[in-house]
Protein backbone atom coordinates (compact mmCIF):
# COMPACT_ATOMS: atom_id res chain seq x y z
CA UNK A 1 0.00 0.00 0.00
CA UNK A 2 1.10 3.30 -0.58
CA UNK A 3 2.66 5.35 2.21
CA UNK A 4 0.85 7.41 4.53
CA UNK A 5 0.84 11.59 3.29
CA UNK A 6 2.40 13.50 5.84
CA UNK A 7 0.29 15.92 7.90
CA UNK A 8 0.19 19.21 6.65
CA UNK A 9 1.31 22.41 8.39
CA UNK A 10 -0.47 23.90 10.58
CA UNK A 11 -2.85 27.11 10.17
CA UNK A 12 -3.61 29.75 12.49
CA UNK A 13 -6.31 32.11 12.56
CA UNK A 14 -7.17 35.19 14.67
CA UNK A 15 -10.63 35.45 16.76
CA UNK A 16 -12.28 38.57 18.18
CA UNK A 17 -13.92 36.34 21.07
CA UNK A 18 -11.75 35.04 24.02
CA UNK A 19 -12.29 31.03 23.23
CA UNK A 20 -10.91 29.32 25.76
CA UNK A 21 -8.28 26.47 24.17
CA UNK A 22 -8.62 22.44 24.58
CA UNK A 23 -6.64 20.26 25.13
CA UNK A 24 -4.84 17.40 22.41
CA UNK A 25 -7.40 14.67 23.31
CA UNK A 26 -10.77 16.94 21.92
CA UNK A 27 -12.01 17.52 25.98
CA UNK A 28 -12.61 20.84 27.04
CA UNK A 29 -11.25 21.73 30.07
CA UNK A 30 -13.53 21.31 33.29
CA UNK A 31 -13.32 25.18 34.31
CA UNK A 32 -14.83 26.44 30.68
CA UNK A 33 -18.61 26.98 31.03
CA UNK A 34 -21.05 25.76 28.90
CA UNK A 35 -24.53 26.62 28.35
CA UNK A 36 -27.20 23.89 28.09
CA UNK A 37 -27.74 24.06 24.72
CA UNK A 38 -23.98 23.27 24.26
CA UNK A 39 -23.34 20.58 26.62
CA UNK A 40 -26.39 19.10 24.82
CA UNK A 41 -24.43 19.10 21.57
CA UNK A 42 -21.36 18.06 22.90
CA UNK A 43 -23.25 15.06 24.50
CA UNK A 44 -25.11 14.36 21.51
CA UNK A 45 -21.62 14.20 19.40
CA UNK A 46 -19.65 12.67 22.06
CA UNK A 47 -22.52 9.86 22.36
CA UNK A 48 -24.67 9.49 19.29
CA UNK A 49 -22.76 10.98 16.28
CA UNK A 50 -19.50 9.56 16.39
CA UNK A 51 -20.73 5.95 17.62
CA UNK A 52 -22.85 5.87 14.39
CA UNK A 53 -20.43 6.63 11.87
CA UNK A 54 -17.96 4.74 14.02
CA UNK A 55 -21.09 1.29 13.57
CA UNK A 56 -21.50 2.26 9.91
CA UNK A 57 -17.90 2.32 9.16
CA UNK A 58 -17.34 -0.93 10.26
CA UNK A 59 -20.70 -2.30 8.74
CA UNK A 60 -19.83 -1.17 5.34
CA UNK A 61 -15.96 -2.83 5.44
CA UNK A 62 -16.47 -5.88 3.76
CA UNK A 63 -18.25 -3.61 0.77
CA UNK A 64 -15.06 -1.17 0.75
CA UNK A 65 -13.17 -4.32 0.20
CA UNK A 66 -15.08 -5.72 -2.42
CA UNK A 67 -15.61 -1.93 -4.10
CA UNK A 68 -12.15 -1.66 -4.43
CA UNK A 69 -11.25 -4.38 -6.32
CA UNK A 70 -14.55 -4.02 -8.51
CA UNK A 71 -13.12 -0.56 -9.40
CA UNK A 72 -9.91 -1.66 -9.91
CA UNK A 73 -10.64 -4.32 -12.70
CA UNK A 74 -13.33 -1.89 -14.34
CA UNK A 75 -9.90 0.84 -14.65
CA UNK A 76 -7.96 -2.14 -16.57
CA UNK A 77 -6.15 -3.72 -13.71
CA UNK A 78 -7.71 -7.35 -13.94
CA UNK A 79 -4.80 -9.11 -12.62
CA UNK A 80 -4.66 -7.45 -9.21
CA UNK A 81 -3.99 -9.82 -6.12
CA UNK A 82 -4.73 -8.78 -2.35
CA UNK A 83 -2.20 -9.62 -0.52
CA UNK A 84 -3.85 -10.10 2.91
CA UNK A 85 -0.28 -10.89 4.41
CA UNK A 86 0.97 -7.61 4.16
CA UNK A 87 -2.98 -5.95 3.41
CA UNK A 88 -1.84 -4.90 -0.01
CA UNK A 89 -2.39 -5.21 -3.69
CA UNK A 90 -0.41 -6.23 -6.00
CA UNK A 91 -1.54 -4.26 -9.49
CA UNK A 92 0.35 -6.56 -12.39
CA UNK A 93 2.83 -9.27 -12.87
CA UNK A 94 5.60 -9.30 -15.87
CA UNK A 95 6.29 -13.09 -15.13
CA UNK A 96 4.19 -13.78 -18.12
CA UNK A 97 2.17 -12.29 -21.04
CA UNK A 98 -0.92 -11.37 -19.91
CA UNK A 99 -4.00 -9.84 -21.99
CA UNK A 100 -6.32 -7.40 -20.33
CA UNK A 101 -9.49 -7.60 -22.62
CA UNK A 102 -11.70 -4.92 -21.05
CA UNK A 103 -15.36 -6.23 -21.83
CA UNK A 104 -16.57 -5.07 -18.36
CA UNK A 105 -16.22 -1.88 -19.49
CA UNK A 106 -17.64 -2.35 -22.64
CA UNK A 107 -20.54 -3.61 -21.39
CA UNK A 108 -20.42 -0.81 -19.10
CA UNK A 109 -20.61 1.56 -21.75
CA UNK A 110 -23.42 -0.41 -24.02
CA UNK A 111 -25.92 0.06 -20.77
CA UNK A 112 -24.86 3.45 -19.64
CA UNK A 113 -25.40 4.64 -23.31
CA UNK A 114 -28.79 3.08 -23.74
CA UNK A 115 -30.12 3.86 -20.31
CA UNK A 116 -29.11 7.88 -21.12
CA UNK A 117 -30.09 7.91 -25.02
CA UNK A 118 -32.76 10.57 -24.57
CA UNK A 119 -33.67 14.26 -24.16
CA UNK A 120 -35.92 14.71 -22.08
CA UNK A 121 -38.88 17.35 -22.44
CA UNK A 122 -41.13 18.35 -19.40
CA UNK A 123 -44.63 19.03 -19.63
CA UNK A 124 -46.29 20.79 -17.05
CA UNK A 125 -50.06 20.64 -17.23
CA UNK A 126 -52.11 23.87 -15.34
CA UNK A 127 -53.72 23.81 -12.05
CA UNK A 128 -56.69 25.49 -13.54
CA UNK A 129 -57.50 24.20 -17.32
CA UNK A 130 -59.47 27.03 -18.07
CA UNK A 131 -57.19 29.87 -16.34
CA UNK A 132 -54.71 32.19 -18.40
CA UNK A 133 -52.94 32.76 -15.54
CA UNK A 134 -52.45 28.94 -15.00
CA UNK A 135 -51.72 28.29 -18.06
CA UNK A 136 -48.55 30.77 -17.95
CA UNK A 137 -47.41 29.55 -14.67
CA UNK A 138 -47.57 25.62 -16.31
CA UNK A 139 -45.24 27.01 -18.95
CA UNK A 140 -43.32 29.22 -17.02
CA UNK A 141 -42.65 25.79 -14.40
CA UNK A 142 -42.13 23.98 -17.71
CA UNK A 143 -39.21 26.79 -19.00
CA UNK A 144 -37.50 26.26 -15.27
CA UNK A 145 -37.67 22.49 -15.00
CA UNK A 146 -35.87 22.81 -18.35
CA UNK A 147 -33.32 25.01 -17.50
CA UNK A 148 -32.44 23.20 -13.97
CA UNK A 149 -32.16 20.04 -15.82
CA UNK A 150 -29.02 21.98 -18.40
CA UNK A 151 -28.11 23.98 -15.55
CA UNK A 152 -27.46 21.43 -12.68
CA UNK A 153 -26.10 19.01 -15.41
CA UNK A 154 -28.35 15.94 -14.61
CA UNK A 155 -27.65 13.96 -17.67
CA UNK A 156 -24.04 13.72 -16.90
CA UNK A 157 -25.08 13.04 -12.60
CA UNK A 158 -27.14 10.25 -14.62
CA UNK A 159 -24.67 8.78 -16.12
CA UNK A 160 -22.11 9.02 -13.53
CA UNK A 161 -24.59 7.32 -11.28
CA UNK A 162 -25.59 4.33 -13.62
CA UNK A 163 -21.90 3.27 -13.39
CA UNK A 164 -21.72 4.02 -9.71
CA UNK A 165 -24.88 1.75 -9.63
CA UNK A 166 -23.48 -1.22 -12.13
CA UNK A 167 -20.19 -1.34 -10.21
CA UNK A 168 -21.51 -1.00 -6.35
CA UNK A 169 -25.01 -1.76 -7.02
CA UNK A 170 -26.12 1.70 -5.53
CA UNK A 171 -25.62 5.00 -7.41
CA UNK A 172 -24.81 8.15 -6.14
CA UNK A 173 -26.67 9.05 -3.43
CA UNK A 174 -27.98 12.16 -4.56
CA UNK A 175 -28.05 15.41 -2.20
CA UNK A 176 -30.71 17.74 -3.32
CA UNK A 177 -30.57 20.92 -1.20
CA UNK A 178 -32.28 24.57 -1.24
CA UNK A 179 -29.67 27.08 -1.38
CA UNK A 180 -31.33 29.69 0.76
CA UNK A 181 -29.07 32.85 -0.27
CA UNK A 182 -28.75 32.17 -3.28
CA UNK A 183 -32.55 30.74 -3.57
CA UNK A 184 -31.35 27.93 -6.03
CA UNK A 185 -31.60 24.34 -6.18
CA UNK A 186 -28.39 22.52 -5.79
CA UNK A 187 -27.84 18.42 -6.86
CA UNK A 188 -24.82 17.20 -5.11
CA UNK A 189 -23.69 13.89 -6.69
CA UNK A 190 -21.42 11.70 -4.09
CA UNK A 191 -19.13 8.89 -4.09
CA UNK A 192 -20.75 5.72 -2.30
CA UNK A 193 -17.36 5.38 -0.67
CA UNK A 194 -18.33 8.56 1.13
CA UNK A 195 -21.69 7.84 1.87
CA UNK A 196 -22.53 5.82 5.30
CA UNK A 197 -26.22 4.44 6.34
CA UNK A 198 -27.74 2.82 9.05
CA UNK A 199 -25.73 -0.99 8.50
CA UNK A 200 -29.10 -2.27 10.00
CA UNK A 201 -31.79 -1.04 7.73
CA UNK A 202 -33.17 -3.13 5.34
CA UNK A 203 -34.19 -0.35 2.47
CA UNK A 204 -32.25 2.89 2.78
CA UNK A 205 -35.62 5.18 3.42
CA UNK A 206 -35.61 3.27 6.76
CA UNK A 207 -32.50 4.28 7.37
CA UNK A 208 -32.03 6.06 10.95
CA UNK A 209 -29.24 7.97 10.13
CA UNK A 210 -26.91 9.09 6.89
CA UNK A 211 -23.55 10.34 7.53
CA UNK A 212 -21.59 11.81 4.22
CA UNK A 213 -17.45 12.08 5.26
CA UNK A 214 -15.84 14.23 2.14
CA UNK A 215 -12.92 16.39 1.89
CA UNK A 216 -12.97 19.95 2.17
CA UNK A 217 -10.61 22.62 2.05
CA UNK A 218 -9.08 24.06 5.73
CA UNK A 219 -9.91 27.73 4.91
CA UNK A 220 -13.43 26.84 3.99
CA UNK A 221 -14.18 25.30 7.21
CA UNK A 222 -12.48 27.32 10.21
CA UNK A 223 -13.49 30.70 7.85
CA UNK A 224 -17.04 29.82 7.98
CA UNK A 225 -19.22 32.36 9.72
CA UNK A 226 -22.31 29.78 9.82
CA UNK A 227 -19.97 26.92 12.31
CA UNK A 228 -19.79 27.24 15.41
CA UNK A 229 -16.73 28.95 16.88
CA UNK A 230 -15.62 27.52 19.71
CA UNK A 231 -16.06 24.36 17.57
CA UNK A 232 -13.57 26.27 14.61
CA UNK A 233 -11.30 27.22 17.25
CA UNK A 234 -10.49 23.44 18.44
CA UNK A 235 -9.21 22.77 14.45
CA UNK A 236 -5.81 23.70 14.63
CA UNK A 237 -4.40 21.98 10.91
CA UNK A 238 -5.36 19.69 8.66
CA UNK A 239 -5.85 16.07 7.82
CA UNK A 240 -3.52 13.68 5.98
CA UNK A 241 -6.32 11.58 5.17
CA UNK A 242 -7.33 12.06 1.26
CA UNK A 243 -10.61 10.41 2.50
CA UNK A 244 -12.43 8.66 5.27
CA UNK A 245 -12.53 5.22 3.83
CA UNK A 246 -9.05 3.26 4.03
CA UNK A 247 -9.81 1.67 0.58
CA UNK A 248 -11.03 4.68 -1.49
CA UNK A 249 -7.54 6.26 -0.18
CA UNK A 250 -5.73 3.27 -1.83
CA UNK A 251 -7.31 3.77 -4.84
CA UNK A 252 -6.45 7.39 -5.09
CA UNK A 253 -2.60 7.22 -4.12
CA UNK A 254 -2.62 4.16 -6.71
CA UNK A 255 -4.64 5.33 -9.77
CA UNK A 256 -3.77 9.41 -9.27
CA UNK A 257 -0.88 11.78 -9.06
CA UNK A 258 -0.47 12.68 -5.45
CA UNK A 259 2.03 15.07 -4.10
CA UNK A 260 4.13 13.94 -1.12
CA UNK A 261 2.28 17.09 1.17
CA UNK A 262 -1.24 16.78 0.08
CA UNK A 263 -2.79 19.72 0.14
CA UNK A 264 0.76 22.29 0.40
CA UNK A 265 -0.26 25.61 1.25
CA UNK A 266 -4.40 24.84 1.02
CA UNK A 267 -4.79 21.76 3.57
CA UNK A 268 -7.85 19.62 3.53
CA UNK A 269 -9.97 17.79 6.42
CA UNK A 270 -12.41 15.47 6.48
CA UNK A 271 -15.86 16.96 7.32
CA UNK A 272 -18.56 14.59 8.19
CA UNK A 273 -22.07 15.77 7.68
CA UNK A 274 -24.61 13.68 9.37
CA UNK A 275 -28.74 13.27 9.47
CA UNK A 276 -30.41 11.38 12.37
CA UNK A 277 -33.89 10.64 12.74
CA UNK A 278 -34.80 11.25 16.34
CA UNK A 279 -38.06 11.94 17.72
CA UNK A 280 -40.36 14.02 20.32
CA UNK A 281 -39.96 13.36 24.01
CA UNK A 282 -43.85 14.98 24.47
CA UNK A 283 -45.19 14.34 21.20
CA UNK A 284 -43.60 11.10 19.92
CA UNK A 285 -43.04 12.93 16.16
CA UNK A 286 -39.88 12.51 13.98
CA UNK A 287 -37.94 15.15 13.63
CA UNK A 288 -34.01 15.33 12.13
CA UNK A 289 -30.94 16.34 13.55
CA UNK A 290 -27.95 17.56 11.28
CA UNK A 291 -24.96 17.36 12.71
CA UNK A 292 -21.43 18.94 11.53
CA UNK A 293 -18.19 17.79 12.43
CA UNK A 294 -14.68 17.15 12.28
CA UNK A 295 -12.06 14.40 13.40
CA UNK A 296 -10.81 17.22 16.29
CA UNK A 297 -13.87 18.56 17.11
CA UNK A 298 -15.80 18.08 20.47
CA UNK A 299 -17.98 20.82 19.83
CA UNK A 300 -19.87 20.05 16.79
CA UNK A 301 -19.25 22.67 14.15
CA UNK A 302 -22.76 22.79 13.50
CA UNK A 303 -25.99 21.46 15.02
CA UNK A 304 -29.46 21.90 13.68
CA UNK A 305 -33.06 20.33 14.37
CA UNK A 306 -34.79 20.23 11.39
CA UNK A 307 -38.73 19.51 11.41
CA UNK A 308 -38.66 17.03 8.79
CA UNK A 309 -38.51 13.14 8.98
CA UNK A 310 -37.12 12.77 5.02
CA UNK A 311 -33.75 12.72 4.50
CA UNK A 312 -32.10 15.26 1.35
CA UNK A 313 -30.30 12.03 0.29
CA UNK A 314 -31.81 9.76 -2.93
CA UNK A 315 -30.08 6.53 -3.21
CA UNK A 316 -30.24 4.66 -7.00
CA UNK A 317 -30.36 1.01 -6.31
CA UNK A 318 -29.38 -0.84 -9.21
CA UNK A 319 -29.56 -4.41 -7.99
CA UNK A 320 -31.89 -5.42 -5.50
CA UNK A 321 -31.01 -7.33 -2.91
CA UNK A 322 -35.04 -8.28 -0.74
CA UNK A 323 -34.38 -6.95 2.82
CA UNK A 324 -30.79 -5.23 2.43
CA UNK A 325 -29.49 -1.78 1.33
CA UNK A 326 -26.64 -3.14 -0.70
CA UNK A 327 -27.31 -5.68 -3.61
CA UNK A 328 -24.42 -7.91 -4.79
CA UNK A 329 -24.21 -5.75 -7.76
CA UNK A 330 -23.80 -6.50 -11.83
CA UNK A 331 -20.01 -6.38 -12.04
CA UNK A 332 -19.96 -9.16 -10.13
CA UNK A 333 -21.36 -12.06 -11.70
CA UNK A 334 -19.12 -10.51 -14.89
CA UNK A 335 -15.90 -10.13 -13.72
CA UNK A 336 -15.29 -14.02 -13.92
CA UNK A 337 -16.29 -14.44 -17.29
CA UNK A 338 -13.93 -11.97 -18.05
CA UNK A 339 -11.22 -13.49 -16.33
CA UNK A 340 -11.60 -16.47 -18.17
CA UNK A 341 -11.32 -14.98 -21.28
CA UNK A 342 -7.94 -13.02 -20.25
CA UNK A 343 -6.37 -16.17 -19.11
CA UNK A 344 -7.88 -18.29 -22.71
CA UNK A 345 -6.32 -14.70 -24.71
CA UNK A 346 -3.06 -14.92 -22.75
CA UNK A 347 -2.22 -18.55 -23.63
CA UNK A 348 -3.15 -18.20 -26.98
CA UNK A 349 -0.37 -14.92 -27.25
CA UNK A 350 2.16 -16.93 -25.27
CA UNK A 351 1.80 -19.77 -27.73
CA UNK A 352 2.08 -17.57 -30.87
CA UNK A 353 5.25 -15.08 -29.05
CA UNK A 354 6.93 -18.57 -27.87
CA UNK A 355 5.46 -21.76 -29.32
CA UNK A 356 4.62 -20.62 -33.25
CA UNK A 357 8.31 -19.21 -33.84
CA UNK A 358 9.73 -22.62 -33.60
CA UNK A 359 11.87 -24.09 -31.50
CA UNK A 360 15.54 -25.76 -32.45
CA UNK A 361 18.04 -28.54 -30.08
CA UNK A 362 21.17 -27.69 -30.83
CA UNK A 363 24.11 -29.91 -29.04
CA UNK A 364 26.23 -28.39 -26.39
CA UNK A 365 29.22 -28.76 -28.24
CA UNK A 366 28.18 -27.83 -31.51
CA UNK A 367 29.72 -24.41 -31.51
CA UNK A 368 26.30 -22.73 -32.84
CA UNK A 369 25.95 -19.10 -30.58
CA UNK A 370 23.30 -17.56 -31.69
CA UNK A 371 20.24 -18.39 -34.39
CA UNK A 372 17.96 -15.28 -35.43
CA UNK A 373 15.57 -16.82 -37.56
CA UNK A 374 16.19 -14.39 -40.39
CA UNK A 375 15.65 -15.84 -43.79
CA UNK A 376 19.16 -16.79 -45.88
CA UNK A 377 21.24 -16.81 -42.30
CA UNK A 378 24.49 -18.89 -42.48
CA UNK A 379 24.76 -20.98 -39.47
CA UNK A 380 28.24 -22.69 -38.16
CA UNK A 381 28.42 -25.44 -36.65
CA UNK A 382 31.30 -28.98 -35.38
CA UNK A 383 31.44 -31.42 -37.15
CA UNK A 384 28.95 -34.10 -36.10
CA UNK A 385 26.86 -31.82 -34.25
CA UNK A 386 23.37 -31.95 -34.97
CA UNK A 387 20.73 -28.79 -35.22
CA UNK A 388 17.16 -29.91 -35.75
CA UNK A 389 14.15 -28.38 -35.33
CA UNK A 390 11.20 -29.10 -33.25
CA UNK A 391 8.01 -30.02 -34.67
CA UNK A 392 5.18 -27.34 -33.61
CA UNK A 393 2.42 -28.35 -31.94
CA UNK A 394 -0.84 -26.81 -33.03
CA UNK A 395 -2.72 -24.48 -30.61
CA UNK A 396 -5.68 -26.22 -29.13
CA UNK A 397 -8.83 -26.50 -31.19
CA UNK A 398 -10.74 -25.77 -27.26
CA UNK A 399 -9.08 -22.40 -26.95
CA UNK A 400 -10.81 -20.78 -29.10
CA UNK A 401 -14.13 -22.11 -28.79
CA UNK A 402 -14.13 -21.56 -25.01
CA UNK A 403 -13.63 -17.93 -26.27
CA UNK A 404 -16.37 -18.25 -27.96
CA UNK A 405 -18.97 -19.87 -25.54
CA UNK A 406 -17.25 -17.37 -22.84
CA UNK A 407 -17.71 -14.29 -24.62
CA UNK A 408 -21.41 -15.28 -25.47
CA UNK A 409 -22.04 -16.63 -21.49
CA UNK A 410 -20.70 -13.15 -20.71
CA UNK A 411 -23.03 -11.33 -23.31
CA UNK A 412 -26.13 -13.46 -22.08
CA UNK A 413 -24.83 -12.54 -17.89
CA UNK A 414 -24.39 -8.76 -18.23
CA UNK A 415 -27.67 -8.14 -20.28
CA UNK A 416 -26.10 -6.50 -22.52
CA UNK A 417 -28.61 -7.91 -25.24
CA UNK A 418 -30.79 -5.39 -24.38
CA UNK A 419 -28.71 -2.18 -24.95
CA UNK A 420 -27.76 -3.59 -27.81
CA UNK A 421 -30.84 -5.11 -29.61
CA UNK A 422 -29.07 -8.09 -30.11
CA UNK A 423 -25.94 -10.24 -29.86
CA UNK A 424 -22.81 -8.01 -30.58
CA UNK A 425 -21.50 -8.55 -33.75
Amino acid sequence: MAKKPATTDKVSFSSTEPIPTVRADNVLPSDVKLDENTIKQIDFLSNIARPSFSTASDGRRRYDQEWLGRNLFWRGYQFSRYLPQTQTIVLATRQSARVPVNLTAAYMRSIRNQVTSFRPKFEVLPTVPNSESANNQARYAQRLLDYYFDKLKLKMKIKETIIQALMYSIGGPWQVVYDDKKGEINVWLLDPFDFYMDPLAEDPNEASYMIKAVRRPLGEVVNNPDYNTMARREITSGDSKLAASPQKQFMIQTTRIVPSRPGGNSPTLILYEGYFRRYRDDTGKPYTVKCVWGESNSVPLSYEEIDEEDFDFIVYRGDITPKEPYGESWIKHVMPINRVINTLESSALEYNTRVAKGRIVVDRDSGVRAIHNVHGEIISKNRGSQIAALDMPPLSISVPQQIERMVSFGEDISGVHAATLGRLP
